[in-house]
């Protein structure tokens, strides 16, 4: 959700093919569901403060956000195949 701050892979990178038509491949929309999920989502059951749990909080939002993100980006391959 935020590739402008990771570091350079180890590893090389790999050249996947093209699976899904060029136009739907481009579509990427991380920075959408991270402003409905910070702005519109948490506030839904969360209280303003600080309870200290860095790590688990971190952890869970993580998983959260990367669900939601692959069930919306797994629905341009649905689509194209219907």
């Amino acid at each position: 959700f935020d590739p402008d701050n990771l570091p350079s892979s180890l590893l090389p990178q790999y050249n996947h093919p093209q699976i899904l038509h060029p136009t739907a491949a481009a579509i990427n929309i991380n920075e959408t569901i991270w402003d409905a999920y910070v702005n519109q989502l948490l506030p839904l059951f969360t209280t303003e403060g600080d309870d200290g749990n860095y790590v688990p909080t971190a952890t869970s939002d993580l998983q959260c956000l990367q669900a939601i993100s692959r069930r919306i980006h797994y629905g341009k391959f649905v689509a194209e195949a219907k």
